[in-house]
Formats: structure tokens, sequence, C-alpha cells
């Protein structure tokens, strides 16, 4: 609900990040990808509710900060 609220507020984002460990390993060529980018929506993944279903329609990177 969180996710489809900001959107329809006319959020668009370049970016949903989900932050999980089997993502891939976050690194400077990442951070200067994303710097590029004007709007970025970063999901924490220790949150309840998400699941596979959400990262299915929503996410369109899934990241890890270390390894």
């Amino acid at each position: 609900k969180a996710i489809e609220a900001l959107q329809a507020d006319g959020g668009t984002y370049d970016a949903i990040i989900y932050m999980t460990p089997d993502g891939d390993t976050f690194n400077q060529k990442t951070a200067n990808s994303l710097s590029l980018k004007k709007r970025l929506l970063i999901i924490c993944g220790h949150y309840k509710g998400i699941d596979q279903r959400i990262r299915d329609a929503y996410v369109t990177m899934e990241i890890s900060i270390g390894d």
C-alpha cells in the first residue's frame, strides 16, 4: 500500500531498490550509477509484508550492503 500511495501522489521513481542479502553487492560502480538518478525509493528488507509478490511487481533493483 505504501508504494502505491507514493506513486499515486505523482511519485515516479527512477529506481525502486529493495535491500536484501541476496542482492547485488553495493559498490562504487553502483553508487555512481544511482547518483545519476533523480528519484530513488529504497525499501528495507526487514519489514514485514515485503514478499516475492512485491519484489516482482515493483522492485527494479536488489542491493546488498555486504558480502
